[in-house]
């Protein structure tokens, strides 16, 4: 997590939530096609780069407004992480699913 004081938002981010090899280009396919989902949700963004090893990498991103003026400032805040590890399980649940199906049509 990452907050600055002059700033009124925080920037949640869990850098590496999932990775493969830039050679599989089915897992490829299928990982670009349930990003592109779960970012038209617009809940959490999720995003990809390719590494200087021969993997892709896969990070999820939130940012928020936080300041002093938020009325029920724990429940906003339940609700900002709540949103964002929800993206993360829909992401790994999405992908072994996705995964599953391929394999069962092997």
């Amino acid at each position: 997590m990452e907050a600055v004081n002059d700033c009124m938002f925080v920037n949640l981010i869990w850098p590496w939530c999932h990775s493969f090899s830039k050679f599989d280009i089915d897992e490829f396919a299928r990982v670009r096609q349930v990003v592109n989902d779960i970012n038209a949700r617009g809940i959490a963004s999720v995003f990809y780069g390719i590494t200087d090893s021969d993997d892709v990498a896969m990070h999820i991103k939130k940012h928020f407004l936080l300041m002093p003026q938020i009325p029920d400032l724990e429940d906003y805040m339940k609700l900002m992480l709540d949103s964002f590890f929800r993206t993360a399980r829909t992401l790994m649940i999405t992908l072994a699913q996705r995964s599953k199906k391929k394999q069962l049509t092997n």
